[in-house]
């Protein structure tokens, strides 16, 4: 009797905190989409609704990075080679990115001397509730994953020394 009293103590004792804890954590954690949402509506009051670039760089950055979409790089590597700037970026032509990525991609790349390539986590962009969605989350840097899989997605940043020896093949055409 006294054992089932007690183990019954127990369960509610255990319950009573379960439910304590499970109330704390959602009080605490929020979804991705919440999260986003908030910190973008922060972004919108400090940076006054800034507007997203179509990857023209003006200011102090535009000797330091330059972009070029995928297709111009189908297109030849002279592009890229003729540019001055320390960091070359190859983006989607769909993409978009917000003024100061120029400015927070050259930080990364002068803060770690070591960096040679650059990519980012993307989401989708919902136009018609002008919000971001469909996180994808990207892996660490793998050598072997990157054989199989292109996943850098449709930013990448290279420091220019690091394509100082590549050489891009034209795609050959079946004959």
């Amino acid at each position: 009797m006294i054992g089932m009293l007690k183990g019954r103590i127990r369960q509610s004792l255990e319950n009573k905190y379960r439910k304590r804890y499970r109330s704390l954590l959602q009080q605490k954690t929020v979804s991705y989409d919440e999260w986003i949402r908030g910190k973008e509506a922060e972004n919108r009051l400090l940076e006054e609704e800034e507007e997203f670039s179509r990857y023209k760089v003006k200011g102090e950055e535009e000797e330091k990075i330059a972009f070029f979409s995928f297709e111009q790089l189908k297109e030849g590597e002279s592009l890229w080679r003729e540019t001055k700037a320390g960091i070359i970026c190859f983006v989607e032509e769909i993409g978009r990115l917000r003024k100061k990525a120029a400015k927070e991609l050259c930080g990364c790349f002068e803060k770690e001397d070591k960096l040679q390539v650059a990519y980012g986590d993307e989401d989708e962009w919902d136009t018609t509730k002008e919000v971001r969605v469909n996180p994808w989350f990207k892996p660490d840097y793998s050598p072997d994953t990157l054989l199989s899989w292109f996943y850098f997605g449709s930013l990448v940043a290279f420091r220019r020394e690091s394509l100082e020896g590549v050489v891009l093949k034209p795609k050959l055409e079946p004959k």
